[in-house]
């Protein structure tokens, strides 16, 4: 009798999906329960070892969140409509609390219904968090101030996080320097539109032994919206949300990061032509240390396309 029982809990189970084959079905519980329960929070603590951060993660990404557009450039992939990682590659963060590290209450930020976040930083002097929230336009800067537990937004959608979370503290914490999409960037390349040529690769007469990797470049279209999507400016921003300066011309600027002192910015910026055999990060780059005028203080390097890296 006992396999007469394992049969009928079956189709307990699958009756309801074959009632309706068309939709999605939610498993009984306690299945659902268990898949939909809450991840354990992370804990970050401040510069000065007083206060706990506790954020909350989100759970598995919901089938609209898994259907969204996805882009596969240079080893890279990215979702089109905020200029951010793919969803499904990153864990969205839900919720953030404070609490004293010798106890006291724990103070729940107040955040919009459906707001969700990244790469939560400390500022240096502990008085805020910076994090980069999503929005149906691209990704926002946002501030929270701890001791009061509120959250502000610093910017519009203009983040640019196709190469990461690229952005950081003024070691003043007067503002945050970013990566940010640049003005008047126009519409994406077609990516329905027949090709205007064929594929070219060109070889340059030595041999090169290279690694298999996914999601390279193929032609023309891969690179015109390669261009399109990691193309950024840095853009210095205040604590008071009102000011965005933008510092230099865009570029391809795959990272970019403050001196201790505030007044350099360290970047690197991939250079034409793309190569179709590996990754962006082996791409021709060229590394520079740049003051908040844009003016250039040292060339630390200038590389070629790194192919020919030994297995």
């Amino acid at each position: 009798m006992k396999w007469l029982w394992l049969a009928l809990a079956a189709l307990a189970i699958i009756a309801p999906a074959m009632a309706d084959p068309a939709r999605y079905m939610t498993p009984p519980a306690p299945i659902g329960d268990i898949i939909d329960a809450s991840p354990t929070p992370s804990i970050s603590i401040s510069p000065q070892g007083d206060v706990l951060a506790i954020i909350d993660r989100a759970g598995f990404p919901e089938i609209a969140e898994m259907a969204e557009p996805e882009l596969r450039l240079a080893g890279l992939r990215i979702n089109p409509r905020n200029n951010g990682p793919a969803n499904g590659r990153t864990q969205w963060l839900r919720g953030l609390s404070f609490k004293g590290v010798n106890g006291g209450p724990t103070r729940t930020v107040k955040l919009p219904k459906g707001f969700r976040f990244l790469t939560p930083k400390w500022s240096p002097d502990g008085k805020h968090v910076a994090m980069m929230a999503d929005a149906p336009a691209g990704l926002e800067l946002w501030s929270v101030n701890v001791s009061t537990a509120t959250a502000r937004r610093l910017t519009g959608p203009i983040l640019n996080a196709a190469f990461g979370a690229t952005y950081a503290w003024r070691p003043d914490s007067a503002g945050l320097m970013a990566l940010v999409v640049p003005t008047n960037r126009g519409a994406a390349p077609s990516t329905t539109s027949a090709p205007t040529g064929p594929a070219i690769q060109e070889n340059l007469g030595r041999t090169a032994p290279v690694r298999t990797y996914q999601d390279l470049l193929k032609n023309a279209r891969d690179e015109a919206l390669f261009a399109h999507y990691f193309t950024s400016q840095v853009a210095i921003i205040g604590l008071d949300g009102k000011t965005v300066r933008r510092v230099g011309k865009p570029a391809i600027i795959a990272a970019a990061d403050l001196s201790p002192n505030g007044r350099y910015i360290l970047q690197r910026h991939l250079q034409r032509p793309f190569s179709y055999a590996v990754p962006a990060s082996l791409f021709a780059a060229r590394t520079v240390v740049t003051d908040l005028d844009d003016r250039t203080i040292h060339v630390v390097a200038d590389l070629p396309v790194l192919d020919n890296i030994p297995t």
